[in-house]
């Protein structure tokens, strides 16, 4: 028997203006024109150009079903999600579609059904539907962020770049930020020894299932090897180096690193937790990263470009990187997400690559990777994952090279600035009963101490959605009045505790640039150098 072949309804493509404009043209020339010679002039059909001019069927509307919401209930919801969006508290598939489902759930209770309203439907269907109607919706995994990294502000990573060049036109080494191969980029990443093995296989209903762990995956399960990664700015990469975790190399380790294939040089270092230390990175610094450098002839003096850690804050650190052409330079506090080149384009892929050569080590070997065949796994991953591209775009996306304060993304920070405005435009553009509606909150919220940003969010901003949308805004507007009323008396800003400029802004934008040298050391005793 052939197979059915479903035979897909075609549609007439016409805008809304085609059909004002076809009604206009027939009502000013009546008795000259007829219905099907206008509907063929603008490509609409006769019948709906009839069914138009009788008023059977209203003006604007599109075939089939009405939608579960209204326009301007669906307008009101999408500008909540960009409104959430701004205040870096974005909302989930699931929490919209939960909002959903208690108004229609509310309003059936309150014997005002809606159409198409099923209350044991899991309105993927409408989801769907409502993404389609709105394709500014798409899916996005969030970039976390600490409190500190979002009380950046834009002018201090500026102020930064500026006092980069003018400490390095001071020392004579302003020569350096015109020369790629002097321009170094150095940050530590953790890997997981047993990562997790994801979604498996079971037979479709099975109530449980377990997966066996081995001791010796179960002991390896929270812990972390470190690496530490150098690149360049114009696509080299560093041998890194593996810290393990341990006193002492065993003659496993040993006998694993020397079946590494000879093309991937590294360095290996220990730490008593696997955490790299200063001993670790004063030994990676001193000997591998500077041995590198003159094997390869590269000119010195060099920046390298790293985060603030208490490993790189030492003063005989600091002095023994000077004698031999080695600056390092801090980058400014909690602005690792804009000027971190390896944390930005190179770590990612790197990690995704880890995960899944994780797992494809125990298919094959049927085991995980344990201490001493991490280098194996490790290190040829860490040549083919971080490539020339994604450096060269990592100090592009960053403006360390070419040394640009205006190359970073500022837009990270507007999610922060959108929490300090006074005005929401959670109604913005939502016609209420023939007028377009503009943000009605423009009361500036009281300052409180006590105030969580999240919580104050979720408790102003979801309840707008559990309350009773009684009926269509727009055929019913004395019931949906009060629904609107109460959600434009709420504050949607969120109440933000006003604090003074913190002493790591401070010290970033006084013109003294010895703070981003890593020293003195405080705690030895040493005073700073004149």
């Amino acid at each position: 028997m052939p197979p059915k072949v479903k035979i897909r309804r075609s549609y007439a493509q016409y805008t809304d203006e085609d059909l004002e404009a076809a009604i206009e043209k027939y009502r000013s020339g009546k008795g000259i024109l007829s219905i099907r010679a206008v509907g063929r002039e603008f490509q609409i059909p006769s019948s709906t150009l009839r069914a138009k001019l009788r008023e059977t069927r209203p003006k604007k509307g599109k075939a089939g079903r009405r939608t579960l919401l209204t326009q301007a209930e669906e307008l009101l919801l999408l500008n909540f999600i960009k409104e959430s969006a701004k205040r870096a508290l974005p909302v989930t598939r699931l929490t919209v579609m939960r909002a959903v489902r208690q108004i229609t759930s509310e309003d059936a209770e309150n014997d005002y059904p809606r159409d198409n309203f099923f209350p044991n439907s899991s309105l993927l269907g409408w989801w769907k539907g409502y993404t389609n109607r709105y394709p500014m919706i798409v899916y996005r995994t969030p970039e976390n962020l600490s409190t500190a990294q979002k009380s950046v502000r834009g002018s201090i990573v500026k102020q930064w770049f500026s006092d980069v060049v003018s400490y390095l036109s001071e020392n004579n080494l302003a020569d350096i930020l015109d020369d790629h191969t002097r321009i170094y980029n150095l940050d530590e990443t953790g890997f997981s020894i047993s990562p997790n093995s994801g979604k498996v296989l079971p037979v479709k209903g099975d109530k449980l299932c377990f997966a066996k762990v081995s001791k010796t995956a179960k002991k390896n399960a929270k812990k972390n090897i470190t690496m530490l990664c150098t690149v360049r700015a114009d696509g080299v990469l560093v041998p890194p180096m593996i810290i393990y975790p341990r006193k002492n190399t065993s003659v496993g380790i040993a006998t694993q690193i020397g079946k590494v294939p000879e093309q991937y040089e590294f360095t290996v270092g220990q730490s008593d937790k696997g955490y790299i230390t200063f001993e670790s990175f004063y030994e990676y610094m001193i000997n591998d990263f500077d041995t590198w450098l003159d094997s390869n002839n590269v000119k010195k003096p060099i920046i390298v470009f790293t985060d603030w850690h208490e490993t790189r804050n030492n003063y005989h650190l600091s002095r023994a990187l000077d004698a031999m052409g080695i600056y390092m330079i801090g980058l400014l506090p909690n602005t690792t997400h804009l000027l971190q080149p390896l944390g930005l384009a190179v770590f990612k892929p790197l990690k995704t690559g880890w995960s899944k050569a994780a797992r494809a080590h125990v298919v094959k070997y049927d085991e995980y990777v344990n201490q001493a065949t991490f280098a194996n796994v490790a290190i040829p991953l860490c040549y083919e994952k971080i490539t020339k591209e994604n450096i060269v775009r990592g100090f592009e996306k960053c403006g360390l090279y070419p040394f640009e304060s205006e190359s970073p993304d500022y837009t990270k920070l507007l999610a922060t600035a959108a929490q300090r405005k006074s005005n929401s435009t959670i109604f913005e553009g939502i016609n209420h009963n023939g007028v377009m509606e503009r943000s009605t909150q423009t009361k500036q919220p009281t300052p409180t101490q006590e105030s969580n940003p999240a919580k104050e969010m979720l408790k102003v901003a979801y309840p707008c959605f559990s309350m009773e949308s009684k009926d269509d805004m727009v055929s019913d507007l004395a019931r949906y009045a009060p629904w609107c009323k109460m959600i434009r008396s709420m504050k949607f800003d969120v109440p933000c505790k006003s604090t003074s400029l913190s002493s790591a802004s401070k010290q970033a934008i006084i013109p003294a640039f010895d703070k981003y040298k890593f020293f003195p050391e405080k705690r030895e005793g040493k005073t700073e150098p004149g």
